[in-house]
């Protein structure tokens, strides 16, 4: 969603649409009391932009928004946030709406909306796709995807070529691999240096 969001902002997609990019954690952190219009007005203020300017774009339906997370806050939470959403809906209607979600999580909303599920990696066309385009990059070395491959159909690495079939749990190892040549055998010792190295 955030790829979205700045391919949006940079015009190669949507060009036409400003993006609003909401993390539903985040929002209900700093702003448990306002509502999202005024989330929004806030976002175009900081942005040079009055609070009618931010009306006008809205009620011209050039705005996409991006909701990340919504099954992520505590059920009353949610509850207030989809009934905003929902007034979202009917009263811009000609903007764009997309969420994220676990797969458990139906959204209530009375609009329709396309449901599009992200299937995991097949191991033998996109992980290999993925791992050498990752190592092809400007300033990467390209042998280092072979080693990488080579590691992840070892015995040894089973636990952890499991988790190279989520594509984010798959740049993970990318960048794991990339600082130290190796990764871990147990898979929670890859999420600490995966976290070290992105920190």
């Amino acid at each position: 969603l955030q790829w979205l969001a700045l391919n949006c902002r940079a015009g190669k997609i949507l060009n036409d649409y400003v993006p609003i990019f909401v993390e539903i954690r985040q929002f209900t952190t700093i702003n448990a009391a306002g509502t999202l219009l005024t989330y929004f007005e806030e976002l175009f203020k900081q942005w040079g932009f009055t609070a009618s300017d931010a009306r006008r774009v809205l009620e011209a339906g050039k705005v996409v928004f991006v909701f990340d997370g919504l099954d992520e806050t505590l059920n009353a939470e949610r509850d207030r946030i989809e009934i905003m959403i929902e007034r979202l809906l009917r009263d811009y209607e000609q903007c764009r709406f997309i969420f994220s979600s676990r797969l458990a999580r139906n959204f209530p909303f009375s609009s329709q909306f396309q449901k599009v599920i992200i299937a995991p990696l097949h191991p033998r066309r996109h992980i290999p796709e993925f791992v050498q385009r990752w190592f092809t990059q400007s300033g990467k070395q390209p042998a280092m995807a072979t080693q990488m491959l080579e590691k992840l159909r070892s015995k040894s690495y089973q636990g952890i070529r499991e988790l190279s079939r989520r594509p984010v749990l798959l740049k993970l190892l990318c960048i794991v691999f990339e600082v130290h040549g190796d990764f871990p055998t147990r898979r929670g010792a890859v999420f600490e240096r995966g976290i070290e190295e992105m920190t």
